[in-house]
């Protein structure tokens, strides 16, 4: 799940790679032909291997031939779909049961929850989402919907953008300070491990 600012929250995935995972648990179903859950009629859909009637060794043999299509719709509908990404998976496909293909693919797709995403920041959301979005009461954003005349910060030095408020304007420089001092201290974790990675 998303918080406002984009970031995933624990250790959930988003509603496109869930649906991915779905998609691709079927197509195991459909492409290894010994499954009986999945009727005959399916299994017929996947195409071929790209080796398959070949007498010479390609580096992408076992892949499955993908569909050439015309139209977009085509394109993104289910089997041609499917063959992309089945393609491009991993050794996950060649798992011999499902729950093992599940486990083997979902390590690989779940993610690692952020400690910054954890921090209970109260209406700080709402200001920094009005912020990005350009609905705040900056003089910038104002003069954008002609409720003012001038975009011009108080000090008159420059338009009052958001960057302008958070890093540049003199009215704040005290706040300024306390929040980069803030920031460092709740940053200082994940710096150290990110600078770990490296």
């Amino acid at each position: 799940m998303k918080d406002c600012w984009g970031n995933w929250v624990g250790n959930w995935n988003s509603l496109d790679q869930r649906r991915k995972f779905a998609r691709l648990k079927l197509f195991y179903k459909m492409a290894h032909r010994h499954i009986k859950t999945v009727p005959d009629y399916l299994k017929r859909l996947v195409p071929d291997q790209v080796g398959a009637g070949l007498g010479y060794e390609l580096r992408n043999v076992h892949d499955l031939r993908t569909i050439k299509t015309k139209k977009v719709k085509v394109y993104n509908s289910y089997i041609p779909k499917s063959v992309r990404e089945w393609n491009n998976l991993d050794l996950s496909k060649y798992a011999p049961t499902l729950s093992s293909f599940e486990a083997s693919y979902k390590k690989g797709m779940l993610r690692s929850p952020n400690k910054l995403n954890q921090i209970e920041l109260g209406n700080a959301n709402i200001y920094h989402t009005r912020l990005r979005l350009g609905l705040s009461h900056q003089k910038s954003h104002l003069f954008t919907y002609n409720l003012i005349s001038s975009p011009l910060c108080g000090w008159g030095l420059e338009n009052e953008t958001t960057d302008h408020y958070i890093l540049r304007c003199p009215a704040f420089g005290a706040a300024r300070i306390e929040m980069y001092k803030t920031m460092v201290e709740t940053l200082d974790d994940h710096l150290y491990v990110l600078k770990k990675r490296q």
